[in-house]
């Protein structure tokens, strides 16, 4: 028998080997080919999407149905050699070579992700750019990049590079509500697109990047910065000569930063777009290529009030926002000037003390509203903040405190609560920190980046009810065949206990009856309302009122923009007489109703000469002449009695005279004895006047 083992190996045949390896690739090829005839057979160029009159398809209506946006229709009739040149040295220095795909740069991009471990260098060339702006979506699959780049080299077959990049410039989105060269170029510079300079050429090829972060009217440095790169690289590509960058380098950018025939619902449309991009995920060139329908929660009688009152200010740039409280929907949003209030942070003063400070004092239980704080010149290790006019009370409660805007009892109720605490307060009510924003200068809002009119006023939803509601312009997004592709769903967070909501709000109608809001105090009806100043040592910069009452929310900012003069406004005047103004005639006579005092609130009787010995004590019976009302939480209102030598009440009677005075801040009348010797007419008096 013949042993298997010993059987000899056949020889290894290098052939075989070669044709099985050859057969493998060959079957990955076709497999890969087939996935790519499949996943692009339904890509079509349409060249229509890519030339004629230029009309935004997407449309935004309000909710009685009024269309919100204007059709788009300013398309470049010629772009001079360095608007073109400039776009070409950033976003594809090869552009005149390649045939609509560059393999070289996908190389070289992939080298460096991999090197960095990130996606951090992108290799789509200008016509890809176009295809994907004009006939795909958003998404970032696989399927959507095969077929943007088939699009790309049929293009390039159909027509010649001197089309591609005037459509590509035609298509652009430059932020401002700017689609295009042509608008970008009248907008920013008020000239047309062939007028542009070698330096604002370079400045609108940077700002395509990103149009909300390097938008220059409220980023100037970083649009600055931007506009450097695309010069160098022009230089270096020697798209210009050196001279000719030299003198762009240093050429000053007079921006006009305006829109003929503004629109009274533009800013609207513009933020609803915004965010339509943010929830479909989109860019917005792709929103507006769409023929996708934003319903939003517009009030068409809103907006009218909105406009007549802030048109009747003559400052440069004021804005106003009105936000339905129990559902977050804005109802109308409306700016004088190009200063975006929707996006645009700014320092919100004082106006951020009810959210950051007061409200989160309270739900700690670190105070109540009657609690006394010292207003006096403090130094808090370094910082030392000032009340306005430099003027302090004393001794004063925290109600009185919040209503006339004091901010040295802030900071020490801001110190007492925690930064971190404090802060985890806010967040919840959608207010954003930045990573050093930990200082005692929060209190008075003091913030690195500081927040949006919007961000602001959606953060007082939560009164008077402890539950904040995000603020949203879109209410429902429909697909071309009438899918719906979103739908708002109101979203309560809770952030304060409802007893704590509803004491500041009660603390914020003083401040509209007697504090620094006091202007709304004809209006009739219950408005609680908090002002806010920023101010420098050159003068005011930002100035706000927010008042709330049980449905809405109505939010008022002027601002110097960065660009103008110091404003000669304060958050009491101007922002509260708007405020005032829009909303006595926004419900007319169908007043809002009172908010109802939750259970967890309670109304206590304290004795007023406790109060003057700064102590909160409750009223002993039969001392009533000596009450004083106020309100508590149930949870931390005071139990201790305030225990006196009963009144003489028979030595009063006999009196023929009763002198009155006031007790310190609670104006209760309390009976003083008459002397009986009436020749001593100036003790009587002294008595009287409380000397």
């Amino acid at each position: 028998m013949i042993n298997v083992m010993e059987k000899r190996k056949k020889p290894f045949s290098w052939r075989k080997a070669v044709l099985i390896a050859f057969g493998c690739v060959l079957a990955a090829i076709i497999s890969v080919l087939s996935f790519v005839l499949i996943v692009t057979s339904d890509a079509r160029l349409d060249m229509s999407k890519l030339t004629g009159t230029k009309t935004a398809t997407v449309s935004v209506f309000s909710q009685s149905g009024t269309k919100m946006n204007e059709d788009s229709s300013l398309v470049a009739v010629n772009v001079n050699k360095n608007t073109k040149n400039a776009f070409i040295a950033v976003e594809d220095k090869r552009f005149y070579e390649h045939s609509g795909i560059d393999f070289r740069r996908i190389g070289g991009a992939l080298v460096a992700n991999l090197k960095s471990g990130k996606k951090s260098q992108g290799a789509s060339t200008i016509t890809q750019q176009l295809i994907k702006n004009t006939h795909l979506s958003g998404d970032k699959s696989i399927a959507r990049k095969l077929k943007e780049m088939k699009l790309a080299l049929e293009l390039e077959r159909a027509t010649d590079k001197e089309t591609i990049i005037k459509a590509y410039l035609d298509k652009i989105y430059f932020g401002n509500g700017c689609i295009g060269i042509e608008e970008a170029a009248q907008y920013y510079f008020g000239k047309s697109a062939p007028e542009l300079s070698i330096a604002e050429s370079a400045l609108l090829a940077g700002l395509a990047k990103a149009p909300s972060s390097l938008e220059p009217k409220n980023h100037f440095q970083k649009a600055k910065d931007r506009q450097q790169l695309v010069l160098k690289l022009m230089r270096e590509q020697k798209l210009i000569s050196e001279e000719e960058y030299e003198n762009a380098a240093i050429e000053k950018l007079n921006f006009v930063f305006r829109k003929e025939n503004k629109q009274i619902f533009e800013d609207y449309a513009e933020a609803a777009k915004s965010e339509a991009c943010e929830i479909l995920k989109i860019s917005r060139e792709e929103l507006e290529s769409s023929d996708f329908v934003i319903e939003t929660f517009a009030d068409d009688k809103a907006f009218a009030v909105l406009e007549k009152n802030v048109k009747a200010r003559n400052d440069s740039s004021v804005g106003a926002v009105i936000v339905d409280s129990q559902s977050g929907g804005i109802k109308a949003f409306y700016s004088l000037g190009n200063f975006d209030f929707a996006s645009v942070k700014r320092q919100p003063g004082s106006a951020i003390k009810p959210i950051l400070v007061y409200a989160p004092a309270l739900q700690e239980n670190i105070v109540t509203p009657e609690s006394f704080v010292l207003d006096e010149k403090t130094n808090f290790a370094g910082y030392k903040p000032k009340n306005a006019n430099n003027t302090y009370s004393g001794w004063i409660s925290v109600r009185d405190s919040l209503a006339k805007s004091k901010n040295i009892p802030a900071v020490k109720l801001f110190e007492m609560c925690g930064a971190n605490k404090a802060k985890s307060y806010a967040q919840k009510a959608g207010i954003v920190f930045g990573e050093n924003d930990d200082g005692l200068a929060l209190a008075l809002g003091g913030m690195t980046d500081g927040t949006t009119l919007v961000e602001l006023a959606g953060a007082y939803t939560l009164f008077p009810s402890g539950e904040y509601k995000k603020p949203s312009f879109v209410k429902r997004i429909v697909g071309s065949s009438g899918n719906i592709l979103y739908e708002h769903k109101t979203q309560n967070v809770k952030v304060f206990d409802e007893d704590v909501a509803y004491l500041v709000y009660d603390m914020m109608k003083d401040c509209a009856k007697n504090g620094t809001a006091k202007k709304l105090a004809e209006l009739p009806f219950e408005v609680a309302s908090k002002t806010g100043t920023v101010g420098t040592e050159g003068g005011n910069t930002d100035c706000y009122n927010i008042s709330v009452t049980s449905g809405d929310v109505f939010a008022v900012a002027i601002t110097n923009s960065g660009y103008d003069k110091p404003l000669r406004v304060n958050g009491s005047t101007a922002p509260t007489e708007i405020a005032k103004n829009v909303m006595k005639e926004y419900y007319g006579k169908n007043y809002p109703n009172d908010a109802k005092m939750p259970e967890g609130v309670v109304d206590v009787d304290l004795d007023s000469r406790a109060l003057e010995q700064k102590k909160l004590m409750l009223l002993d019976d039969g001392n009533e002449h000596y009450g004083v009302k106020k309100l508590f939480r149930k949870s931390n209102a005071p139990k201790e009695v305030y225990k006196t030598k009963e009144v003489d009440e028979k030595q009063a009677a006999e009196t023929d005279k009763t002198y009155f005075s006031i007790v310190g801040k609670s104006k209760q009348v309390v009976p003083i004895k008459q002397r009986q010797d009436s020749t001593d007419l100036s003790a009587i008096i002294e008595q009287i006047l409380g000397l």
